[in-house]
Order: structure tokens, then C-alpha cells, then sequence
């Protein structure tokens, strides 16, 4: 079951509950790493403007996530926040929350990359943010040999993760983090017929060493 211990807009939030009950049920059934009992703290700020939702993994036993009140799509919406929360409930199965940190860019780049793919699959969310495809592995490879040098500065300096996570002003680019994280982690799952479930519990150590040298390696080496 899952605990609102907070809201910041309850008259509005309140109606969202029974979406997140259902979702975190749902997850659970996946799972196996997950509290009985999970708690949930609306936050005033954090959602994207693409989708109308923003989740936060704060602790093993705590999500924070966010709503735009005036979105332009309920029915989009809602979709969207039952994938942020399997997105968020992924990250505190592998162990990937805020409390736990610090993680290295690389690492980060490896638990996104999960958590997109497990919001698709099973959370039947969208996550445009994460979609890569524009984009050629030669800039994607180049992404990653950048995010390998930014080691634990992405938990411990505020402007790095938002450069990474969020928008990156020198590339003139979007949520590299999780475009990169995505592409890794459908090559890994393509190359070794993986399902993410069969991610679910592994350390992202564990999960690159099922990756091509291309990818476990520096370009230079």
C-alpha cells in the first residue's frame, strides 16, 4: 500500500491517489525488492512540462512526485504518472534513491536507462524524454565517453546534474542522460534476449558488464 504523507495542493492531488494505489500494485507484482508499504510525498515543483508528471526517488521508502495542474491532456496524464512511478519504484528496486547516493554519471546513465525501459514495457508510459532515436551513435557514443568523466559531480554539484539530466546549454541538448541510458540498455537487452525485468535486481556494474567492450570501455582504450 502506498502512504500520502504529503500534499501541496490537496484538493487537486487527492483525485490522483487511487492511480498511484492501482500503480504501485501493479509494480509490486514485478518487483521483489519493494516495501510493503510505500510512501508518497506531493511536491509543489518538479514536473516537466512535456508530460505533465515529475517523480523524485528520495529514499527506499520514499517517492516524490509532482502534477501540472493545468495539463493540456488528463487522459495523457495519467498514463504519464503511472509510468513515473514505476520509473521512481524502479530506481528504489535497484537501489538507485537519493539517500543513497553518491553514483557516478555512468551509473545514473545505466538506472535511467532501466527505469525508461520499465516505464514502456510495463508502466505503459511514454517517455518521450528518453527517445534517442534522433540522434546517431557516433553522438550518442560521445555522450557517454563525456558522462564517464563526470564521475559522483553529477550527485554533488546542482548545475552538473541539471546539465546532464535536464538540458545541457553547450550542446544545446535535452535529458542526455536518459537518451544515452536508454540506447545502452536496449542494446544490452537486444544482444543478450533480456527482458529489463531480468535487470530488475543487478547493480548497473553488473548490468555493463552484459554490454559490448564498446560500450564497457573508453573510446581511447
Amino acid at each position: 500500500m502506498i502512504n500520502i504523507i504529503s500534499f501541496s495542493d490537496e484538493t487537486f492531488e487527492k483525485d490522483w491517489v487511487p492511480l498511484l494505489e492501482r500503480a504501485f500494485s501493479d509494480a509490486k507484482k514485478l518487483l521483489t525488492r519493494l516495501p510493503a508499504s510505500f510512501n508518497i510525498a506531493f511536491a509543489a515543483e518538479g514536473a516537466e512540462d512535456s508530460t505533465g508528471v515529475g517523480g523524485f526517488s528520495v529514499s527506499p521508502t520514499r517517492i516524490n512526485i509532482a502534477l501540472t495542474k493545468d495539463f493540456h491532456d488528463r487522459e495523457l496524464q495519467e498514463r504519464n504518472l503511472r509510468g513515473v512511478l514505476f520509473h521512481e519504484l524502479l530506481h528504489v528496486n535497484q537501489g538507485f534513491t537519493f539517500e543513497q547516493s553518491p553514483f557516478t554519471a555512468l551509473d545514473a546513465a545505466i538506472y535511467e536507462g532501466c527505469a525508461v525501459i520499465f516505464e514502456q514495457k510495463y508502466g505503459d508510459g511514454v517517455a518521450i524524454y528518453a527517445d534517442y532515436h534522433s540522434h546517431s551513435d557516433v553522438e550518442l557514443s560521445g555522450w557517454l565517453e563525456q558522462l564517464r568523466k563526470v564521475g559522483t559531480k553529477y550527485f554533488e554539484d546542482y548545475d552538473t546534474w541539471q546539465r546532464w539530466a535536464f538540458y545541457h546549454p553547450e550542446l544545446d541538448q535535452k535529458w542526455i542522460i536518459y537518451k544515452v541510458g536508454a540506447w545502452v540498455i536496449e542494446d544490452i537487452l537486444a544482444r543478450n534476449a533480456l527482458t529489463v525485468l531480468d535487470l530488475a535486481n543487478k547493480t548497473s556494474t553488473e548490468i555493463m558488464h552484459l554490454a559490448t567492450p564498446a560500450f564497457q570501455l573508453p573510446a581511447t582504450q
